[in-house]
């Protein structure tokens, strides 16, 4: 941390540079100036790290604004394309044509294509190309190297004594405590200046975290240097104390150990972020109050993200009653549960509530069920629209339970039962219904009710109303996010606010059965298509179906004994391998499953047994699309690794842009890295 007897004695442009030097020369131990002269102007040196603090502020606020004018142009890029769509009012037959049908380019370069075919460019390598050492992407690597070097380069310039090294790198440090403290919040100011979700500042929170860890690890190889008895005052004991906090707090939240020891990385996470902002403050008060400015706000941020979280604790989950308001848990197959719950919204403010008559499709919220787990708080992205779930029915002859009330919305949330918190849920519904199964009932579904906590909803999920063609790919659990992005872009069609003329969806299961999930919300999507938009919808079985689904119903046994890890604080979706398929893609047949033929007959679905190709489908949606093109994707890393493969390839590349044989296209990946 930050030492006191830093202090600057330059005054710039009044002094001579021997003058100045003189005064260096005579100066205490702990502070010392220069000033140099050129062109007029003049250079001020600094031996401390105050100026330092401040100049790494500037450059936050420049990588923060940047970010912001992008936002702003998306959003008045996205309503110029909606605007535009509205002032062509083109007939019915124009639209119905199917976008497949235009022509895509004559190869020819065109100037006019150089600014697409650089944003293209510009995907392709900072976001879909990953370095798999690091499991990255190149940007996020740029970012975390080249934020490190400039913070080490301010440590190090002009000049290369212990003291002033050691001073430099405890205020820069301490500089960063405000940024690193507000990424971590659900509710902050960079998320709605930018755009960017809070799950995705997240790495920037680690990566500043990681950067300010090392300049620690200098601030005190310095001190060590200048003076090895550092236990010689409180203040600098607290501060050895503050650093060993902070290394714990890095190294225990590595993607390994967050991933398989969620419960205790988060206890720890509290425990451990307390103890070193307490520390730091006594150790930089100690040393020189006006440190204390970087430190205090952290815990001001802290308490207005849990004041905003514990409002809506209130509002959506009747915090003082929950046993009120239950959940609704269904077993819907042997490894996954549905969630649904049941609220009124009157559009409250944005502090109380982000709800205004729903919420957005693709967000998730944070669901706590403190009869399970009194302090595990899980995202879960709901996996439906905002729709109001039915006329108002308050007769005193239903049971409570049963009464739908005014502007009443019912939430939906698919959860695949692993281990740790999800499979406690599963073995908690077995357990209710353990009579059920003993007596082998198998045409009743397995459910229970629980007391909800829910906080949210949380996210940012990109606008694509200003796409041509939008591609929607799940696997598994990930259909939570894909499916409600579907339905809304149809809807804003319908209502007249989206370009989509094309809409895919292509979802990878497992089994046929898990087709019961969402076969509620796909007939309402395939029954809801606007005139003029051509939808395409692809289910792909990878292991056929079981025999019989239901086995759960006959199994006498609640514990179970799954060896997989669970993802905590993360969608959990199916290990989907990633091995290539072979041979020709079939039709499914009927007699794989008996328990969801009805599904598998559904009109406007087509079936098949295999693994999507996604090389192939994304080639053939790019090549003849006729303007641009959204790819939505959710599910496993294979999958997801594919889609970044495949869109990095020629046929979607800045050569093909240029000579207008594909168009932009832009690639939306939601996932956890919590």
């Amino acid at each position: 941390m930050a030492h006191g007897d830093d202090t600057a004695s330059a005054a710039a442009g009044s002094r001579s540079p021997s003058a100045a030097s003189t005064a260096a020369a005579t100066t205490t131990a702990s502070a010392s100036a220069s000033t140099s002269r050129s062109g007029g102007g003049t250079h001020q040196f600094v031996d401390g790290g105050i100026i330092y603090g401040y100049r790494s502020w500037y450059i936050i606020t420049g990588i923060i604004g940047a970010a912001v004018v992008i936002n702003l142009f998306l959003i008045f890029w996205a309503w110029k394309s909606r605007h535009a769509l509205r002032r062509q009012n083109p007939s019915a037959s124009a639209v119905a044509e199917p976008a497949r049908s235009r022509a895509s380019g004559n190869g020819n370069v065109s100037v006019r294509r150089i600014p697409v075919a650089i944003l293209t460019a510009s995907r392709v390598v900072a976001f879909r190309r990953r370095i798999s050492a690091v499991n990255g992407t190149l940007l996020e690597v740029f970012l975390t190297v080249g934020y490190l070097a400039v913070m080490l380069a301010f440590t190090f310039n002009n000049y290369g004594n212990a003291r002033s090294i050691q001073k430099r790198a405890g205020e820069l440090v301490v500089a960063q405590f405000p940024l690193i403290v507000g990424l971590a919040m659900k509710n902050n100011a960079v998320q709605l200046l930018t755009g960017i979700s809070h799950e995705k500042l997240n790495y920037m929170h680690r990566t500043i975290s990681r950067a300010a860890l090392v300049l620690t690890w200098v601030h005190l190889w310095a001190l060590v240097a200048l003076n090895p008895n550092i236990l010689s005052k409180t203040w600098r004991s607290v501060g050895l104390l503050a650093g060993i906090a902070q290394t714990l707090l890095t190294f225990l939240s590595f993607k390994p150990i967050r991933k398989r020891f969620y419960e205790f990385f988060f206890l720890g996470h509290v425990i451990l972020v307390f103890t070193f902002l307490v520390a730091s403050y006594i150790h930089v008060t100690g040393s020189n109050t006006r440190y204390a400015k970087y430190v205090w706000p952290c815990f001001l941020i802290w308490g207005i993200d849990r004041l905003c979280r514990y409002i809506r604790y209130l509002i959506l989950s009747n915090f003082h009653a929950p046993n009120k308001v239950p959940a609704e848990l269904e077993l819907v197959s042997p490894d996954t549960i549905r969630i649904t719950v049941r609220r009124q919204f009157y559009g409250h403010k944005l502090l109380l509530s982000p709800f205004e008559g729903g919420w957005t499709p693709g967000k998730h919220m944070f669901l706590a069920f403190p009869t399970i787990g009194p302090i595990e708080s899980h995202p879960f992205t709901i996996a439906n629209v905002a729709e109001i779930s039915a006329p108002a029915v308050t007769s005193a002859s239903l049971p409570t339970e049963k009464k739908v009330k005014e502007n009443e919305f019912e939430l939906m949330w698919i959860v695949r039962a692993r281990t740790g918190f999800t499979r406690r849920l599963k073995e908690h519904i077995l357990l209710k219904n353990k009579h059920k199964i003993e007596m082998g009932v198998t045409d009743v579904p397995l459910t229970c009710q629980l007391p909800i906590f829910m906080d949210g909803p949380y996210g940012a999920p990109p606008d694509i109303t200003r796409f041509e063609t939008c591609v929607f790919v799940a696997g598994g659990s990930g259909v939570a996010y894909t499916l409600p992005r579907m339905r809304d872009i149809l809807n804003q069609v319908s209502a007249k606010n989206a370009c989509a003329r094309r809409v895919m969806f292509v979802w990878a299961i497992r089994h046929g059965v898990h087709i019961t999930w969402i076969a509620s919300g796909l007939k309402k999507a395939i029954s809801t298509v606007p005139p003029g938009v051509e939808l395409i919808v692809s289910i792909y079985v990878t292991a056929g179906c079981p025999e019989d689904p239901p086995e759960l119903h006959r199994s006498t046994s609640i514990a179970t004994t799954d060896e997989e890890t669970d993802t905590p604080n993360s969608i959990d979706v199916p290990n989907l391998e990633d091995e290539k398929d072979s041979g020709a893609i079939t039709p499914v047949k009927e007699e794989h499953s008996r328990t969801t033929s009805s599904h598998l007959d559904m009109k406007g679905v087509s079936i098949y047994d295999g693994r999507p190709k996604m090389h192939e489908i994304l080639e053939d949606v790019v090549t003849t699309a006729g303007g641009a093109v959204s790819v939505d994707v959710s599910g496993p890393e294979p999958l997801v690794a594919s889609i970044r493969v495949a869109l990095s390839a020629p046929f979607a590349g800045p050569a093909s842009v240029l000579r207008g044989m594909a168009p932009e296209v832009q690639l939306n990946v939601e996932e956890f890295t919590m």
